[in-house]
């Protein structure tokens, strides 16, 4: 999922990358055959900068028309300060330390790059503003393991990447929206959360 929105609307990923994936592959072990230099292997290249290029675009596009939408809808919204460098970190480690489920981490690591929730932040930020709106940054801290109605923090309650179920009060919400809850209800970092422009809901 790419986002969830605190009145339960979920936002599926575009997941540009993983579209030309398998072509890609193919396309570099190709490559990996000629002769270096050679100009086959220059449009081979050229191939491999081309199916980038349309991952890239497609990715931008879609950021594009989700945010300007949000932007016109919203007047403030609330999104988790993520630390996405070091969240994609590599796994790999050095010789004396190497890293563990490398293949797992590099995987995950492409899917959050693939996102573009960075640029996504980007896109929010100028658009809200451009219309007097703003983009709020929350600590994710805890987000994640609270319930979004009884506000007790239990790791126990994250059933699994999917479900959320309180032990404490029983309530049960898909894992997403009831962090994007927790978000919606949550402080900004640099203390109380901007005031609401009229007419408009935060998100």
């Amino acid at each position: 999922m790419f986002a969830a929105l605190s009145d339960g609307t979920k936002i599926e990923p575009l997941n540009a990358f993983k579209a030309i994936q398998d072509r890609l592959a193919k396309a570099q072990r190709k490559l990996a055959r000629k002769a270096k230099f050679s100009t086959n292997c220059k449009k081979q290249k050229a191939k491999i900068t081309h199916l980038h290029m349309r991952a890239a675009n497609a990715r931008k596009d879609f950021l594009q028309k989700l945010s300007t939408d949000l932007a016109k809808s919203h007047s403030v919204i609330k999104i988790e300060k993520l630390q996405i460098q070091n969240m994609t970190r590599s796994a790999k480690g050095t010789v004396d330390r190497p890293g563990t489920n490398v293949k797992a981490k590099s995987r995950l690591n492409r899917s959050i790059l693939d996102q573009g929730w960075g640029m996504f932040a980007t896109m929010l930020h100028y658009k809200l503003a451009e219309r007097g709106g703003k983009l709020v940054y929350v600590d994710p801290a805890y987000t994640s393991q609270t319930c979004a109605e009884c506000h007790v923090t239990d790791k126990a309650s994250r059933i699994d990447q999917a479900r959320f179920i309180c032990v404490h009060c029983g309530h049960e919400d898909s894992a997403d929206i009831n962090g994007a809850r927790n978000i919606h209800q949550a402080r900004a970092l640099a203390g109380e959360p901007p005031k609401r422009i009229p007419g408009s809901p935060t998100l």
